[in-house]
């Protein structure tokens, strides 16, 4: 065989039918080992709200809340890099978020945090935060980050904030 040809594929709606009947089978048949697997529990089911975001051509930027914040208890917001195609979150860069002025009522364990997940077009980062007293305040940092194509990279800076309540 001097090259290989691509056959051409067809069916009938029969066929469809016997197909996916048997995808629904094989569906059954494995479902019982699928749902005994054990799922973690949320402490809290409070959906993540965002801040203000960075958004240019190439990414997106923001800062998340993580659940409810109690005064006297540790907290943590999230900052989140989407990448937008053809861009990647830079794997070799190192990320950095430094948080502003602390606002009344709340402080930062750490001022500068570094430890970015980065997988592909997606970075996150937890952020401790320290809630001290009951009311409203505004988080606020800059994130330093990098994002590239297979051609160059950007390295940015994101002035990022998000308002919380601390109950």
């Amino acid at each position: 065989m001097i090259g290989w040809q691509p056959r051409s594929l067809s069916y009938n709606k029969s066929m469809r039918f016997s197909w996916f009947s048997m995808l629904g089978g094989l569906t059954l048949a494995l479902a019982p080992s699928l749902t005994t697997a054990p799922v973690a529990a949320s402490n809290d089911a409070t959906p993540s709200t965002r801040g203000n975001a960075v958004t240019t051509d190439a990414y997106s930027v923001w800062l998340e809340t993580v659940g409810n914040y109690q005064a006297g208890k540790p907290g943590e917001l999230r900052v989140v890099v989407e990448a937008k195609a053809p861009h990647k979150c830079n794997v070799e860069y190192p990320y950095k978020f430094t948080f502003g002025t602390a606002p009344q009522g709340v402080t930062y364990p750490t001022p500068v945090v570094h430890d970015m997940k980065v997988d592909g077009k997606h970075a996150s980062m937890q952020l401790p935060i320290a809630p001290a007293a009951a009311g409203k305040a505004t988080v606020q940092g800059i994130l330093n980050f990098s994002v590239c194509t297979e051609d160059k990279c950007l390295i940015e800076k994101g002035d990022l904030s998000i308002p919380i309540t601390i109950n």
